[in-house]
């Protein structure tokens, strides 16, 4: 026994049970309906969708989708039978129900999705209830029927939700089984709103579909009618199927409801689909009761979709997928074909979607979901049909003629056939050896027909044949066989031309032969190896005449330009070392353009000849071709260009910058019937409609026609990582995401974590595979251009603030540029954060207040210091002059030391300066200390006078002895003296001062890290220690210029000006000159030390880098100093040239980068 829930289904929601016995019974009525199906060849527009096919293989987690919806993001929700999925055109996100997860959703069987204007997606369920999605917190809110002995009026009348919608002032509506109810936000739970009786026996039963109008009705659809519910609280409407009534429902069962964009509303039923009229409250079928095919009228209709376009699209139990044209009412059926991929997955269509790019989408029972592009490029195709007596001769079509509007010729791989679109009907030609007067050979290459009406076929082995007015079925002949004046030089006819005398020119393997209006052929053309002036090649691809009336005819070995008044040709041909030659010498095709510009189609591409100056513009596959091989080229009224080729069509946008082509590639993804075009098979009708041949039959369409996908595709961001480490969502803040990836804008990491991982999503559901994507990340790169690349690693970003963006295109190449950003906040640690540099600040200040302290009592104590007697500040002096000379000596013997290293020496050489600097103060301060202790033993001797004097008590006695001994000691004299000499020993000390600091400054001990260095700077303190050395017999020329500073050691740079001035003057062996001059150049800081010295060969010159190599004495040298120098130089990505010549000097170029 076999046992099945009916009641945990969806009324009219078919199981499986149900599904095979229904099969059973329409297999037969499909049969006839798949007949109907079948597509007819003609030169119409090729409406046929294509459907492409997404099911478990791919991700979705079960094949049944009873619901569809796309969300404001743009994300693409899908209901199955075990579970929901959110789909970015990439992966499924898959949410299962899980009793341990309480925030998780309450059920997996989905059966219907609605997404509020709040942003909350709501998802009812089978047996579990409703569940509400909450996308900041990737949660799940559930609500389900409480039972208990006195209920729960609150609470969800039943666990089976079956539809769902919101009215214009916020309320969700559910149908359950049970009736209708809606969500009060408010308390946070459910009201009961009645429904008529339909009748005495029977309630309304569950609901089943949802709508409100746009005149603000909610319209009930129910197991057992349908209810329009006034919005003003008036009496409701009820609808139902009544046998005596033509005006009633199809049917009682409702089972879904769409306004269409025309406003009508339209009704599925368990019987077919309904159209009201607001006027006469009756129904209506609204594909009209003679045009409606048998099952339309009679079908379970399970989902509606309009897409905007006029077309209602209609979703059946098991009459697949049906298209109504709303303004004509015209129907057409699109059912599974098992021996065709591209058609519908399964004729079972639950629920239906159109996106805004323009998909619609197809839920289906047992094969996933299907999408077809209802804004594809619609172009036509014919080809020939198996086992078919009217249809094409052959496969292949390499040659195409619209003779009128409704009369097509083409030239197959298999004869000559003429289609009449009026009447749909093939007439064919072919070779019969018996047959004198049949086609000479059955493929056919070439087609024209001239201005008298006669119809031109050149054959492959069979020559060229001519169809006349008058017959209409026999050909005759002209081939290599012919007699005179009718023999032609091949029987393989390979291109036609009728120029504008009627003189027919044929292009054969064999060379090229003109005829004219008598049919004689008076011109045969050849290649002739010394000739130049001759066909360039015998191969003849292609001839076209242009506005000027000159002649060109393309080969397998260039372009010629045919001269009538010489009979000579002017060869194109391609020289290798030549790019504005011909790119290839294999021509297939060419077009003059509405501007007059000649192109040519060859095997390296399109290229433009430039009739002023010979020469040609290539473009290829680098420039946006989707291949090297241009087969045909047709321009519309528009004045774009077409291009066939060996991977589908191309079309040149000219319009909006003719100097520059864009190219926008056509192929099978993306709607085209094939890739592989044929050699010159393509032709423009009389209305513009263009034609082109393939390897599988025919392409045809309208360029208006063919549009591309506008629609820029929201950017989402769906994945991220630190250190390839998914990041999990935490609220309470123990991870960088409190929401999903998606739902954030701002993320705050710590300074360590900073190896970033983003992964992204352009929701274009339209050939998504191919669409494209940039991203940077502000404040540290600029726009990166991945193509496909879906995903973003940055590593070691520093501390700071930065703002990641994301923007994609479309398969079509729309962008937009407004994408995706999230802010990144990368935090400094603790030492360079605000509050640390604030308690620095403090600590600062305190270290400020305690130094003015310690100042002031230092100052108070120096004050003191200074009234001790002249004989102490003189014991001083004599100290520091004898802690100097101390100096003086340590420094003359730290420069003998240096003297072992080149190094060294230049510290020798400073150390020299330095002393003979200090020296001079030295004797300033000796000088000055013995006049002083004269003078300070006169005045003490001044002094005792005075004591013996006061001792004697004489005083008046003896004033004229003080007088005459003040002026024996020329006491004014004396006291002014002590003031200088005093001066002098403090002008010693400060120029000493002086000295270490300059000594200081040149050395820069502490230096530890780069910092701004001014060259000028360095330059004068170099020169300032090296004063000694240079000012008795060498001229110092200084231009120093304004430059900028560099980012580097000062010391190690002062070392390499040290080193190279040395070098100079120790260079000049009496009084010479030195210059040294500073200037910019582009970025860079140059310095440039010359002298006037004896110069140096250029075998030293190659040298003088190396370490330990030196010209000079032994003991005098080590060869070390310019090594050095070029290993500082080098350090701060600089570099150093040098120019010497024997007898004219030398001078070294530094060059720095600057800050």
């Amino acid at each position: 026994m076999i046992n099945f829930r009916i009641e945990n289904v969806k009324p009219g929601t078919p199981n499986r049970m149900t599904m095979l016995v229904k099969y059973a019974v329409l297999n037969v009525g499909l049969s006839g309906l798949v007949l109907l199906a079948v597509r007819t060849v003609s030169p119409a527009q090729d409406t046929w969708p294509k459907f492409e096919h997404l099911s478990t293989a791919q991700g979705l987690s079960q094949s049944v989708v009873n619901c569809l919806l796309q969300d404001s993001q743009g994300f693409l929700w899908m209901g199955t039978q075990a579970g929901l999925n959110k789909y970015d055109g990439y992966n499924f996100t898959t949410y299962l129900h899980a009793e341990s997860n309480p925030s998780g959703i309450s059920g997996d069987n989905i059966q219907c999705l609605l997404e509020d204007r709040a942003g909350f997606i709501w998802v009812g369920t089978v047996n579990g209830g409703l569940s509400r999605y909450n996308r900041r917190t990737d949660t799940f809110e559930s609500f389900t029927q409480r039972t208990g002995p006195l209920g729960d009026p609150g609470s969800l009348a039943d666990n089976t939700v079956l539809t769902l919608t919101q009215d214009r002032v916020g309320r969700v509506w559910v149908g359950t089984r049970r009736g209708l109810q809606f969500f009060n936000a408010q308390t946070g739970g459910f009201e009961t709103q009645e429904l008529p009786r339909a009748d005495e026996d029977r309630g309304s039963g569950a609901v089943t579909a949802l709508l409100e109008d746009r005149a603000g009705f909610l319209w009930v659809g129910t197991e057992n009618g349908l209810v329009r519910l006034d919005r003003n609280r008036q009496p409701a409407d009820v609808f139902k199927h009544r046998a005596d009534q033509p005006g009633s429902l199809s049917n009682h069962e409702v089972r879904c409801l769409l306004e269409g964009r025309n406003g009508t509303l339209y009704v599925g039923t368990n019987a077919g689909l309904n159209a009201f009229d607001p006027q006469t409250h009756t129904f209506r079928n609204p594909a009209g009761s003679d045009s409606t095919p048998a099952p339309l009228s009679l079908d379970e209709i399970y989902s509606l979709a309009d897409d905007g376009r006029g077309n209602l699209w209609i979703g059946t139990f098991g009459s697949g997928l049906v298209r109504l044209n709303q303004a004509t009412n015209a129907v057409t059926p699109f059912l599974h074909a098992p021996d065709e991929p591209e058609s519908l997955g399964n004729d079972v269509v639950l629920s239906l979607c159109v996106d805004r790019s323009g998909l619609l989408w197809m839920g289906t029972y047992g094969s996933g979901v299907d999408k077809a592009n209802l804004r594809q490029v619609r172009f036509g195709k014919m080809q020939r049909a198996k086992n078919q007596e009217n249809t094409l001769p052959g496969d292949e079509v390499y040659a195409v003629y619209e003779e009128r509007k409704d009369l097509l010729w083409l030239g197959t791989d298999n004869g000559l056939s003429r289609y009449n679109a009026r009447t749909g009907q093939f007439v064919n030609f072919v070779h019969d050896p018996a047959n004198p007067g049949s086609l000479g050979n059955n493929s056919v290459y070439a087609l024209l027909k001239d201005r008298r009406g006669n119809l031109w076929v050149g054959t492959a082995g069979g020559g060229l044949n001519r169809m006349s007015v008058q017959s209409r079925r026999d050909f005759g002949r002209f081939d290599a066989q012919s007699p005179e004046p009718r023999r032609l030089l091949s029987n393989y006819v390979l291109s036609l031309l009728e120029d504008r005398n009627g003189n027919l020119w044929i292009g054969t393997n064999g060379g090229l032969n003109v005829m004219n209006t008598q049919h004689r052929v008076v011109g045969a053309y050849t290649h002739r190896p010394r000739v130049s002036t001759s066909l360039s090649n015998n191969e003849v691809l292609c001839l076209f005449q242009d506005r000027q009336g000159t002649v060109w005819v393309g080969t397998n070995g260039g372009l010629n330009r045919f001269d009538p008044a010489t009979r000579r040709f002017t060869r194109y041909q391609n020289q290798k070392n030549n790019a504005r030659s011909l790119p290839n010498n294999t021509v297939y095709c060419i077009r003059e353009d509405q501007q007059g510009y000649l192109w040519l189609g060859t095997d390296a591409g399109l290229c433009r000849l430039d009739p002023g100056r010979n020469s040609f513009t290539a473009y290829t596959l680098q420039d946006g071709l989707p291949d090297n091989v241009v087969y045909g080229i047709l321009e519309d009224q528009e004045g774009d260009l077409w291009l066939s080729t060996n991977k589908g069509l191309c079309r040149t946008k000219r319009r909006e910058n003719p100097s520059r082509l864009g190219f926008t590639p056509y192929n099978v993804e993306g709607g085209l019937p094939c890739n592989a075009f044929n050699i010159g098979a393509c032709h423009q009708g009389a209305s513009g409609q263009l034609f082109f041949g393939c390897s599988e039959g025919l392409v045809f369409f309208y360029p208006d026609s063919v549009r591309g996908n506008s629609y820029a595709p929201p950017v989402v961001l769906t994945d991220f990582q630190l250190f390839f480490n998914p990041v999990a969502i935490d609220r309470g803040g123990g991870t960088p995401l409190t929401q999903p990836i998606s739902e954030t804008h701002r993320i705050e990491l710590s300074h360590w974590q900073n190896v970033l991982y983003f992964e992204f999503a352009a929701l274009n559901f339209i050939h998504s595979e191919r669409n494209e994507y940039a991203y940077r990340m502000e404040g540290f790169d600029d726009w990166n251009y991945v193509k496909q690349k879906r995903n973003a690693t940055y590593t070691n970003l520093d501390p700071g603030h930065y703002t990641f963006r994301v923007k994609a295109a479309n398969s079509d190449g729309v962008w937009n540029e407004r994408g995706v950003a999230v802010e990144i906040i990368i935090t400094p640690p603790y030492y360079r954060r605000p509050w640390f540099y604030g308690l620095g600040a403090v600590a600062f200040g305190f270290a400020v207040a305690a130094y003015v302290r310690y100042r002031t009592r230092e100052m108070q104590r120096n004050e003191r210091v200074l009234m001790r007697k002249v004989r102490e500040r003189t014991e001083e002096v004599s100290r520091q002059k004898e802690a100097l000379e101390a100096t003086l000596d340590h420094l003359r013997t730290t420069q003998g030391q240096l003297m072992e290293a080149e190094k060294m020496a230049s510290l020798g050489l400073l150390t020299a300066g330095v002393a003979h600097e200090i020296n001079n103060p030295i004797n300033f301060v000796s000088a000055n200390v013995a006049p002083l202790q004269r003078n300070i033993a006169d005045l003490l001797s001044l002094l005792a006078r005075y004591d013996h004097i006061v001792e004697k008590a004489a005083l008046q006695d003896t004033f004229a002895e003080v007088a005459v001994l003040k002026n024996e000691l020329d006491y004014r004299l004396l006291v002014d003296e002590i003031h200088q000499l005093l001066a002098g020993i403090e002008e010693g000390s400060r120029r000493t001062a002086e000295i270490v600091k300059g000594l200081r400054n040149f050395s820069r001990p502490d230096e530890n890290e780069k910092k701004p260095v001014d060259i000028n700077q360095s330059i004068e303190s170099t020169i300032l220690v090296l004063g000694s050395e240079l000012k008795d017999r060498i001229r110092l020329v200084k231009e120093l210029g304004e430059v900028r500073q560099v980012m580097g050691y000062a010391g190690k740079l002062n070392q390499v000006f040290m080193n190279i001035i040395a070098n100079a003057y120790q260079a000049i062996p009496d009084r010479g000159e030195i210059r040294i001059r500073t200037f910019m150049r582009h970025d860079r800081v140059c310095i440039a030390i010359g002298d006037d010295g004896k110069g140096m060969t250029e075998e030293v010159r190659k040298r003088i880098f190396e370490p330990f190599f030196t010209t000079k004495e032994i003991g005098k040298g080590t060869g070390l100093g310019l090594s050095i120098s070029y290993g500082i130089i080098r350090e701060h990505q600089g570099s150093v040239s040098v120019e010497s010549e024997p007898g004219r000097g030398t001078t070294f170029t530094i060059s720095l980068p600057i800050c």
